[in-house]
């Protein structure tokens, strides 16, 4: 199947999904028009497009994001299994999402979700993982530091190329693991706010861990800037000012 078509119908997906999550605000147009539509109009988004392989990724986090607002979290736990499945960055969401499902669900219903992520994952990968051997781990999750090269980071958006620069590669998976573990720590403690909240903060985190990551490209920032402009779009309240065409005010 053409990854073109496949990209097409994931953007068409999140997309539709981000216009019904606004059905309800009587400005939606407006705020699509500064959140949605500008990131998916943008150059690194169309050039993802033509020869791009992550929409699919997107896709996955962005239903998720939506099925959380909507409070579906068995449904947002398997889109996250598919999620880790795809790509290894969306481990960095893993320990912020735990932390928060556990925080504001029942023992059982946390590790009922947490089943539904780890089956979903399994399902997934552990067919190439039994044909391929130990193998599979060790180049899926333990050799990406091997390609990181000071020629290719210098002209992306990163902080992992003045480490490298500096001759200090080794500590980027520990600077990554302090941004993990300080937004862990913010999450447990803030428990109590909406998801969109919970959305928003985890995008951040995931932003700034893959800021460090031994491979940076910007089409990796991408599902963590679509999923703040979702959250930002699904807690923003506009005011119409009668018979204007404009906007009076917005919170």
């Amino acid at each position: 199947i053409d990854v073109r078509i496949i990209n097409i119908l994931s953007l068409l997906v999140i997309v539709m999904l981000f216009e019904i999550a606004l059905r309800s605000n009587q400005a939606a147009s407006y705020v699509s028009s500064i959140t949605i539509y500008p990131i998916i109009l943008s150059p690194p988004v169309v050039q993802m497009m033509t020869h791009g392989h992550v929409l699919p990724y997107w896709l996955y986090l962005f239903v998720m994001a939506f099925a959380l607002i909507k409070g579906r979290l068995f449904v947002a736990s398997v889109m996250f299994g598919l999620a880790l499945a795809a790509r290894q960055p969306s481990v960095f969401l893993a320990p912020l999402l735990a932390i928060y499902v556990y925080n504001t669900t029942s023992l059982v219903e946390f590790i009922r979700y947490t089943l539904a992520s780890a089956l979903t994952f399994a399902a997934v990968v552990m067919p190439f993982a039994v044909w391929t051997g130990v193998e599979f781990w060790v180049q899926t999750y333990m050799n990406t530091s091997s390609i990181l090269y000071d020629a290719f980071l210098i002209h992306q958006i990163n902080g992992s190329g003045l480490v490298y620069h500096l001759g200090f590669v080794e500590i980027l998976k520990y600077i990554q693991l302090i941004i993990i573990l300080a937004g862990a720590v913010v999450i447990a403690r803030n428990s109590n706010k909406d998801m969109s909240w919970f959305i928003y903060f985890s995008a951040i985190v995931y932003i700034w861990a893959v800021f460090f990551n031994s491979y940076v490209a910007r089409y990796i920032y991408i599902p963590a800037i679509i999923l703040m402009s979702f959250a930002v779009a699904t807690s923003f309240s506009v005011n119409m000012a009668p018979g204007k065409g404009g906007i009076k005010s917005a919170q």
